[in-house]
């Protein structure tokens, strides 16, 4: 269950990542020149290989969109009538291309486009489903992962040219298009689904993060431990679930009938079980501070040891006999210091200060290495 929850918030906190790409924000990139044609370029590595390439060019500051390849969860929402995007009445363009867009003066423009509809056709072809991203005065367009190939060791001037020569005729034709459009100066008015959106993703962004050291406090670092849950789970269970009926119904009436009406509802998804994780820390820290009940102390064999490593850090484990009248629900095992558990072999006993908990789920304060009462071996030791 351990690995299942460390699992779970790894790739939470990767979730963060990618959510924080998708905030829109204004491209920066260096500035380049190809055959006296100006455009902007950004050059993602990892170990030194290329693996991302972003071409930009300038575009009116009036019009914000997202143009990408229809994928299935888009067809689906749409099936299902969460999502409501915009048709332009051109069949192939319909199909393929899914326009993250609810502003009237931009759908009114593409549909009645015919070559900037083929443009951007031409260009998601070519960038192999990639996104065409107009905002803030941009456009820009990713280069295909499979295009780079061995050329991933080369300079990022020489991956930038490479990636305008693809990519530059038919992102200058489309930045001329869009000059073509009457548009007003841009308002959140115009499309409300963008600044919802980015406020959600933002929400999720902070629970991701939240969650993530939850389970790193309660699950790895903290001290003293929690052994049960129950009731602790109950209760951010309960809160979670309300606080994504409470955003939902608060996002509701600005993403009713909008393209991205089902991005929204993924991202409250997703961030429901994050809200859980973050809320279970702080009651776990609720259940002990506030228990003032008797300690009980309970004396048991170590029936098991083992190490074991997690990110290069060593740690200390005993799992021990039993739990008082059998009637803990949770696991014999136990994270211990490692001058207890050197000190320890199996056979030994040890003693526990066990608490019943505020909200009624046990935890453990203090371990002692004992001499076994019925007889064993041992010396007293703190943790």
């Amino acid at each position: 269950m351990h690995w299942i929850r460390l699992l779970l918030f790894t790739l939470a906190a990767a979730r963060s990542v990618l959510a924080l790409l998708m905030l829109p924000r204004r491209f920066q990139g260096k500035a380049a020149a190809l055959d006296g044609e100006q455009f902007e370029y950004h050059v993602g590595r990892y170990k030194r290989q290329v693996v991302s390439v972003f071409i930009a060019v300038s575009a009116p500051n009036n019009v914000r969109f997202v143009m990408r390849t229809e994928g299935r969860f888009d067809v689906m929402a749409k099936r299902l009538g969460i999502a409501n995007e915009w048709q332009a009445g051109d069949v192939l363009f319909d199909e393929s291309i899914y326009v993250l867009c609810d502003d009237s003066t931009m759908l009114r423009a593409l549909s009645s486009d015919a070559e900037l509809r083929g443009t951007v056709r031409r260009l998601a072809a070519i960038t192999q489903g990639g996104v065409l991203n107009c905002y803030g005065g941009k456009l820009v367009a990713a280069y295909p992962r499979s295009e780079i190939g061995e050329a991933g060791r080369d300079t990022d001037e020489c991956m930038a040219a490479s990636a305008a020569r693809r990519l530059l005729p038919y992102l200058q034709r489309v930045s001329q298009r869009l000059v073509a459009i009457n548009a007003p100066e841009w308002t959140n008015e115009r499309d409300p689904g963008i600044s919802t959106h980015s406020i959600v993703i933002t929400i999720t962004i902070i629970l991701s993060v939240l969650s993530f050291l939850a389970f790193l406090w309660v699950d790895i670092i903290s001290w003293p431990r929690q052994l049960a849950f129950a009731h602790v789970n109950a209760i951010a269970a309960s809160f979670a679930v309300g606080f994504g009926v409470i955003l939902l119904l608060l996002t509701y009436s600005t993403t009713a009938r909008t393209s991205r009406r089902h991005l929204v509802l993924w991202e409250i998804l997703v961030g429901v079980p994050c809200a859980w994780y973050a809320t279970r820390a702080l009651l776990v820290e609720w259940n002990q501070r506030r228990d003032e009940a008797p300690v009980r102390i309970h004396e048991a064999r170590v029936a098991e040891m083992y190490e074991s490593i997690w990110f290069k850090s060593r740690r200390y484990f005993i799992v021990i006999d039993r739990w008082p009248d059998g009637a803990l629900d949770a696991g014999r095992e136990l994270r211990v210091g490692r001058s207890l558990y050197r000190r320890l072999r199996k056979g030994h006993c040890i003693r526990v200060n066990l608490h019943p908990g505020y909200f009624g789920d046990l935890w453990v304060s203090q371990l002692r290495h004992v001499v076994c009462r019925n007889g064993g071996e041992g010396r007293r030791t703190w943790n």
